[in-house]
Order: structure tokens, then C-alpha cells, then sequence
């Protein structure tokens, strides 16, 4: 088969981009006369379909004597080309030879070059000599031996008939190629990098967009501590290197070889296409990539996503070679139940405090399975009061499951900006988890709060002032000793809690090793997580008594894997986000500002400034030492305690501070249960037109004010 050609050119009106020819712009380009373009074209569309054929055929055998004429200056001329058409000059002189593309010329080459190229064709085979001094070449006969016959033509005019065509000698490198061809010329940059890119979607080259750059899966290959090989799905960036590569895998690049400028050679994808490429973010005709994943995963519908390469329903790309067994397409819940009895039994040996801490760890193994099927999932924690209890070695079990291989982690930085440049780094990538490793004291973040609740994140990347767009597939794990979550965090996590109640848990020895168990069978264990949701799917999802109330920013997770869990048996895991919220190191300070503030500004008509505040807080009082002397102590104690944090210069509370911090947590409730009732309290401000700025106040409201005492997160509905 021979090399497929495609040449890009600049149309008519000079806009970049590619062409097709249509039966008037050959003829055009064939008559040697370039004058009236708009006029012949009215007169070409006048002509019915045979006298058009018959145009295009007598131009041909016309053609020698029209070009001597626009050289002749004895008087003799070649008429314009409208005038050519209106009169009918298509029917004078002998009937045209037959059409052959390989004998035509084209007008912008030198009739020295058309010989040659005619010259060549003819020993090649591809066409006659008897054809070519028929069709007028200017070429001396020489001896015509072993000629071939030419190849059957397509009688009917085209576009690619009149277009510029070069034969396998004009190319400097006549090897035979599937590939198709770009010849490169001066102008047409912007077209050639469109169709450049176009190619490569067609051919299937693995380059996707995410966000503003483009980006590749590759295997990070390794060896695990016994030695045996891993294999670790990725994505990373696209460079200029790489897009050559692809750029030369897929398509032969021709540039004009000599100063004639007629004959090409193979060259390899110049810079500058791939630089071209590479920089029409917003104009990328790529596929959009939302992760790479190494297990099969469930889609929204329940449906197995198995097959190898990207996925366009979920823009995930699969890259494993495991081998499921048999999933019933609608699983029974005895089918279920046996299946979660498998996930149980690698959880034996931990010692949870509670049933919806064992939950918290099912739930993480089927999240993570099934992450492909939810927008959004909520983060999961784990926590203890001692180094050594199995927090990391239970994300290890849940990877082994997902991944086949340890749990990747992240550190986390004592500093906030570094662990969030770390988070985003991370969800950028494409990681299927995101793993913040032995958490010491509190967690929260803004750019953690979106990656664990937004299911496409805006994501700012140090150095760059514009945000990051990307769909966002990572599931959220941690692990701490007595670690907690600040402010929003709270209602986007689930948290198992483990105690072993002994002085070294990590001496304990254990009768098994779930990860190594995982790993020798990894496709046993995927199908019993997709057995346990599909069986619940099946069964029409059905509501179970004892679930608490629905997790609205997670719903599709709620009403699918919590559900399930419940509907199985076992203890809700959302009970686990009352206590993150009540050990919120966030909520206990606003609990303990409301408490000392409420005797000083309880209402509206005692609204104080934040300046006002901080006075309270110099005051003393004098108390007897006990030994006959006194001593001065702070007025107000839990006040003065409280300010602390907003100490200035001078070694007092600044007001700004405070008032900040007040703006900050205003209207935010805080509650507990007085004689039987739930009543809750939040900080509140009214304007002062004197000092143009807010005084402050406790506001206590009812529980008729604000409704139920939860929202359906754990939270209160003000």
C-alpha cells in the first residue's frame, strides 16, 4: 500500500487552515491567466455539469498554447478567464486526451520541472511515454522498455485531481509508510499543529488534558521489600520531548529538500509544532483524563469498568491485568453477606473501640473500589492513643485491595502551606489516594476541604496566580495519634477509632497478614466489594431502620455504601462525626469565648466593642494570698485565658485580632442541653454609626428559632 499524503495550505483568502478544491478552483489554478477570479466564477456556475467536464478537458489541451500566449507580446493574447468560459472557448480545437493526474501540471511549476517529473513517473511505471507526448509533454522519445501500464483512473473530475501531488521520487526517501503525511510549508503552522493534533486523537495516542497541562499514565515500576516486582499507575506531564516523539510515531513529516524547492525528504517533528501544540491550552482536541487506576471500578449504574485503556463514560484510564472472578450480574444479599464476611475477616485482629469505627474501615475499602461511582466521598480517618495500634497498617490493607501495593502516603508539614502545596500536587496527578501519614495534633485546610468535597476543584499551584481546573477521582485517607479536624473538616470526615489498651501495641503479635493475604488474591477480594454494592443496587436500594440521617454534600456515597453497610448488619460509620465535631479544637475555643463573654454582652442592648473586650481583660481584683498580704488576679479569668492567643505588641490583646477572629465565627452555633432542652448560643454584631465599626454580642436562640437540633450532617441548621 502506498504513503497516504495530506498537504495543508492556505486557502484562498489567506486564512490558515486546510482546503478542499473544488472543480472551479482546479480549473483556476490550471489557467495561466490569473485575472477576474469572481467573474469566472460566475460564469463557471452557469455551466451545466458536461460543459464543466468539457472545460476542464479542453484547459488541458489548451493549456501549452495559452501559456505561450500570455508570453507572446506580438499581439497574440490569452483571454481573461471569464471571457474564455462566456464564449464558450472550452469547444474549439481538437477533442482533449483522456485526463491523467499524473501527466497534469501544474502552473506554478517551471516547465523544466514538469518534464521531470513526468520523466520520472515514466519510469517508475506509472504512466507511458505514448501517453505522455499524447498529452503534449515536451520530452524526447528515448527507448521504451519494460514500461508499465498506468493505473486506472476515476473519469469523474475531483478536488485531488488538480491539486499539487508528488510521486514517490519527488520525497527523498521513497520507503513505504502507513502513516499519513504532513508536508511542511512556509505559513502554515497553525493549520499543521490542528491537524497534527487531530491525527494524534485519531491514532489513539495517550495524551489526555488535565487541567491546564497535558498529561501521560505511565507504570512506575519497582520492587517491594520481599523483592517481588510492583507496578504503580501515574500520570505525569506531557513534555517537549515527548510530544515530538508522538508527533513522529504517528506521522511522516516532509520539508522541501533543495533550493528548488519541488523535491521533499523525511524529517523528523520540527520544535516549534510541538511548542505549538504544547501552548493551545483551551484550544486541545485531547481527551480529558479525571485519573488513572489500577483496579477494575464500578461506574454510577452499578456497571463493571474491566476493559483495558480510557473509559469515556468516567475519563478514567485502566491500566491492569487482573483477572476477576465470576460477579453475578444481580447479587443476592446471602451472596452479599458472605462477600462482607471476607472484607471482616482482615479486620479481625484490630481493635476498634466501637462497631462504626469497623464500619469507618468497610466503608474505606468499598469507597475506594467503588470511587469511580460517586462525585464525591468523604474523607476517612483513623485514629489512636498509642504509636503502633495498626492506623497506617489499615490503609495498607485497603491499597493492597485497590492498588496491590502499600498505601502511598504524604507527609504532613508543620507548616500549613507546605501540606497544602503537598494535597494539590497530589490531586493534580491524578493519585487515587491521597494519604496524610501520622498526623500530629489538628487537620483542616481550605485546598483539603475541596479535594475531599468538590467533585472538580479549583486548585492554585504555588507560583501561579491562576487556579487549576481538574476533575477530582482521589479518595481522602489519614491517620494520627489523638488527632482531630478543625472547623469545616468535621462534617467531611468519618473517623475509626483504635485502643489497644496496652503500653506497646506494636510488640502485639498477630495470627495473620491481611496485606500479603490481599495481595496473593486481589481479585477475590474487588469482586467482594462489588458483590456487596451490587447486591444493594439490586435489592432497590432499600432504606435501613437504623440509618441516621443522610449526609447531603455525600448523598450518592450515603444512600450507596453507608446504606449498604447498614443494610447489612453493621453499625452506621456517620456516628463517628458527632464526636469529630465535639472534639473540634475550633467549636471548644468558640465554646469557651461564648462562656466568659455571655455574663458581659447577653443580648443586643449590652452589644460591647472589641476594644471594650479586651478591657475586661486587664481588669483585676485583689484576693487575699492567705499568708496576710494580697495578691492581684484577673477579673475575669476565662476571659482574660481566653485573649491570650491575641496577644500584641505591648504584651496586651490587640482588638483587630479579636475582632478578625470574631467576623470569622460569627453566627456559628454553639449548643448543649439545659433542663431537657437543646439550646444553643452564636456571636452576633450590630453596626455603630459613631465609630463605624460592629459591637459585639451573645445571642441565645430556641430551639423553635433554628428547628431540629442537627442538620442532616451533624450540624446545626444556623
Amino acid at each position: 500500500m502506498g504513503t497516504t499524503t495530506k498537504v495543508i495550505q492556505l486557502n484562498p483568502n489567506g486564512a490558515a487552515g486546510p482546503v478542499n478544491i473544488d472543480a472551479f478552483e482546479g480549473w483556476w489554478r490550471l489557467y495561466p491567466r490569473k485575472v477576474g477570479h469572481g467573474e469566472a466564477k460566475k460564469e463557471w456556475s452557469k455551466l451545466n455539469a458536461p460543459q464543466k467536464k468539457r472545460a476542464l478537458d479542453a484547459l488541458r489541451s489548451q493549456l501549452p498554447d495559452l501559456i505561450k500566449k500570455t508570453q507572446d507580446k506580438s499581439g497574440n493574447y490569452c483571454p481573461h478567464p471569464d471571457k474564455w468560459l462566456r464564449e464558450g472557448r472550452f469547444d474549439d480545437g481538437p477533442e482533449a486526451p483522456p485526463r491523467n493526474r499524473y501527466l497534469e501540471r501544474d502552473p506554478s511549476y517551471p516547465e523544466h520541472v514538469w518534464v521531470k517529473i513526468v520523466k520520472d513517473r515514466i519510469a517508475n511505471g506509472v504512466v507511458t511515454l505514448e501517453e505522455a507526448l499524447a498529452y503534449g509533454v515536451p520530452i524526447e522519445k528515448p527507448q521504451p522498455e519494460n514500461l508499465a501500464s498506468p493505473p486506472p483512473l476515476n473519469d469523474e473530475p475531483c478536488a485531488e485531481d488538480y491539486a499539487p501531488e508528488f510521486s514517490e521520487e519527488d520525497v527523498a526517501d521513497g520507503s513505504e509508510s502507513e502513516k499519513p503525511t504532513l508536508f511542511l510549508q512556509g505559513g502554515a503552522l497553525d493549520s499543521l499543529a490542528d491537524e497534527a493534533m487531530n491525527i494524534l486523537v485519531e491514532c489513539g495516542a495517550n495524551i489526555f488534558q488535565r487541567g491546564h497541562k497535558l498529561m501521560r499514565p505511565i507504570i512506575s515500576k519497582g520492587v517491594d521489600s520481599k523483592g517481588q516486582p510492583t507496578r504503580f499507575p501515574v500520570l505525569v506531564e506531557v513534555d517537549l520531548t515527548f510530544m515530538r516523539r508522538m508527533l513522529c510515531r504517528y506521522i511522516d513529516w516532509m520539508a522541501p529538500d533543495g533550493r528548488s524547492g519541488k523535491k521533499f525528504k523525511k524529517v523528523n517533528a520540527p520544535k516549534e509544532m510541538a511548542e505549538t501544540i504544547m501552548s493551545s491550552a483551551g484550544h486541545w482536541t485531547f481527551r480529558t483524563i479525571a485519573g488513572v487506576i489500577s483496579t477494575p471500578t464500578l461506574r454510577f449504574d452499578g456497571s463493571i469498568l474491566s476493559n483495558q485503556g480510557y473509559d469515556p463514560i468516567t475519563h478514567l484510564y485502566l491500566e491492569s491485568d487482573i483477572a476477576l472472578p465470576h460477579i453475578p450480574e444481580r447479587p443476592t444479599k446471602t451472596e452479599a453477606e458472605k462477600a462482607l464476611r471476607l472484607l471482616e475477616d482482615l479486620l479481625a485482629e484490630f481493635p476498634f473501640v466501637n462497631g462504626a469505627s469497623k464500619a469507618v474501615s468497610l466503608s474505606a475499602m468499598l469507597s475506594a473500589i467503588a470511587r469511580a461511582m460517586f462525585d464525591v466521598v468523604p474523607a476517612h480517618g483513623a485514629k489512636a492513643p498509642t504509636p503502633g495500634t495498626g492506623k497506617s497498617y489499615l490503609f495498607d490493607i485497603v491499597a493492597a485491595i485497590l492498588l496491590g501495593e502499600s498505601c502511598p502516603v504524604i507527609s504532613v508539614s508543620a507548616d500549613p502551606n507546605e501540606t497544602e502545596k503537598r494535597v494539590i500536587g497530589s490531586a493534580i496527578s491524578g493519585q487515587q489516594i491521597i494519604n496524610l501519614d501520622n498526623v500530629n495534633g489538628t487537620l483542616g485546610g481550605d485546598a483539603l476541604c475541596q479535594t475531599i468535597e468538590r467533585p472538580i476543584c479549583n486548585l492554585r499551584v504555588l507560583g501561579r496566580s491562576t487556579p487549576v481546573r481538574v476533575e477530582n477521582r482521589a479518595i481522602v485517607f489519614f491517620n494520627g495519634n489523638n488527632c482531630r479536624v478543625l472547623g469545616d473538616m468535621t462534617r467531611r470526615v468519618i473517623i475509626a477509632e483504635l485502643d489497644a489498651g496496652v503500653e506497646k501495641p506494636a510488640e502485639r503479635e498477630f495470627k495473620s497478614d491481611p496485606v500479603t493475604k490481599v495481595k496473593a488474591d486481589r481479585g477475590k477480594y474487588i469482586a467482594a466489594c462489588m458483590t456487596i454494592l451490587r447486591a444493594y443496587i439490586a435489592a432497590g436500594r432499600p432504606v435501613p431502620e437504623k440509618l441516621g440521617t443522610p449526609m447531603n454534600s455525600f448523598g450518592e456515597w450515603s444512600s450507596t455504601v453507608r446504606s449498604a453497610l447498614v443494610w447489612l448488619g453493621q453499625d452506621d460509620p456517620c456516628e463517628t462525626i458527632a464526636k469529630a465535631r465535639d472534639e473540634d479544637p475550633e467549636l471548644q475555643k468558640l465554646a469557651a469565648f461564648i462562656a466568659a463573654a455571655k455574663s458581659h454582652a447577653n443580648g443586643e442592648k449590652h452589644a460591647i466593642s472589641a476594644s471594650k473586650l479586651v478591657e475586661l481583660t486587664s481588669q483585676t481584683q485583689k484576693v487575699s494570698d492567705g499568708y496576710g498580704g494580697y495578691d492581684y488576679v484577673p477579673k475575669y479569668p476565662e476571659l482574660h485565658e481566653f485573649m491570650q492567643e491575641f496577644i500584641g505588641r505591648g504584651g496586651k490583646p490587640d482588638p483587630t485580632r479579636v475582632g478578625i477572629w470574631l467576623k470569622r465565627f460569627k453566627g456559628r452555633p454553639v449548643g448543649e442541653t439545659v433542663n431537657g432542652r437543646y439550646v444553643s448560643w452564636r456571636i452576633a454584631s450590630v453596626p455603630n454609626t459613631k465609630r463605624k465599626s460592629e459591637d459585639w454580642f451573645i445571642e441565645t436562640i430556641t430551639p423553635q428559632t433554628i428547628g431540629p437540633k442537627l442538620d442532616d450532617e451533624g450540624c446545626s441548621d444556623v
